[in-house]
């Protein structure tokens, strides 16, 4: 079958427009259930993922989930904690957001004076996390700093970014559903710094932004 394929990608004598359909339907397929490409746009993971990164996304990583359907059909890994998703805001699931997992369905949580706290366990930043403003809000300011203890419900997952100070995710908006998960990120692909011109296309790439796993 994977030869057949081959060999009908590889001949253009092959190619007809229902061919081509065909063609389309199967890269959207993979696309949307197996694997993509994202592009980061915003600032919310520094230094872990960097504006301008190309990512690579394994969608089969939780389970198999055709497209519309909500829940996987078949089992996947299970999620840990520290894994960087790819999930659909709950506010608005049109929008996909990369953040880091810090809490399960069953762990209690909370945040004292920037400090994350996780089943009663002092959580340090990620290597590649920040906390890029000094300032310390207040509990009377919002949950940045400050989020009371709780207990992340069945089938929900609390996460940050880890740009913590700068960064909208569950303190926010609350719990992600499961269900909202929309795969793993596993790779850097590559890396495009939006602040230097096409023109400059040595610059344009980032040094040591290649191929990099991430975590």
């Amino acid at each position: 079958m994977i030869k057949s394929f081959l060999n009908f990608i590889g001949n253009p004598k092959q190619y007809s427009f229902t061919n081509f359909i065909i063609l389309l339907i199967l890269l959207l397929f993979i696309q949307s259930s197996i694997m993509s490409l994202h592009i980061i746009t915003s600032e919310s993971m520094e230094d872990t993922l960097l504006v301008g990164d190309v990512v690579l996304v394994v969608k089969t990583w939780y389970g198999f989930k055709p497209p519309l359907f909500q829940k996987p059909i078949t089992p996947g890994f299970r999620i840990k904690h520290d894994d960087i998703v790819i999930c659909a805001f709950p506010g608005d699931p049109t929008k996909e957001f990369v953040k880091r997992c810090v809490a399960n369905g069953g762990d209690t949580l909370g945040i004292r004076a920037k400090q994350l706290i996780v089943n009663g366990n002092f959580i340090s930043l990620p290597k590649t996390g920040k906390h890029a403003d000094p300032e310390l809000l207040q509990k009377i300011d919002g949950k940045r700093d400050f989020y009371p203890a709780c207990f992340v419900p069945k089938d929900s997952l609390f996460v940050l970014g880890d740009n913590r100070d700068f960064s909208f995710d569950s303190r926010s908006w609350g719990f992600l559903p499961k269900k909202n998960l929309r795969g793993k990120v596993t790779y850097l692909l590559w890396s495009l710094d939006p602040n230097v011109s096409w023109t400059n296309i040595t610059h344009k790439f980032r040094s040591g932004r290649f191929f990099k796993e991430v975590k």
